[in-house]
């Protein structure tokens, strides 16, 4: 498949200009292998945990009325995020040879409402191992039980 050989050769790309000795300051090898190694460096990674992300979650924990979640959302439309809403520029769908700009509604968690609201055994378990996940994502940002509910 296409999207295979693509990745596999992304991934050698990134590889090789990871183990490059001393390349030269400002290169795309640089760059390339800067930004790999930055990503698979679990150790430093673990140690920084969210810390890098606290600015960004402590906004969104001052949200406090409909502009705020209003001028969150567009900032951070502005660092390649997607909330409420996503908006691309893409191939039209119905005139190939031209670009039309593309909205879509915000995805929900769970693949889709049924998930939410279906009282079956298998939907009720689902929601409970999610809500577990939730719970344990929020600890790992540390929040507390009472901040959650």
């Amino acid at each position: 498949m296409v999207p295979d050989t693509i990745k596999t050769q992304i991934k050698k790309i990134c590889l090789t200009s990871a183990a490059v000795k001393n390349p030269e300051k400002g290169s795309n090898k640089q760059k390339i292998g800067d930004f790999y190694f930055t990503g698979m460096d679990s150790t430093t990674l673990n140690k920084k945990g969210i810390s890098e992300l606290k600015p960004e979650l402590d906004k969104i924990d001052a949200i406090k009325d409909i502009k705020g979640i209003v001028s969150s959302a567009a900032y951070i439309h502005t660092i390649a995020g997607s909330p409420l809403f996503g908006f691309y520029v893409a191939q039209d769908d119905k005139i190939s040879s031209k670009y039309a700009v593309n909205i879509s509604q915000g995805g929900l968690s769970l693949p889709d409402r049924r998930y939410y609201f279906d009282t079956d055994a298998d939907a009720v378990r689902i929601r409970d191992k999610f809500m577990t996940y939730l719970t344990n994502m929020f600890k790992i940002m540390g929040y507390d039980d009472a901040k959650q509910r």
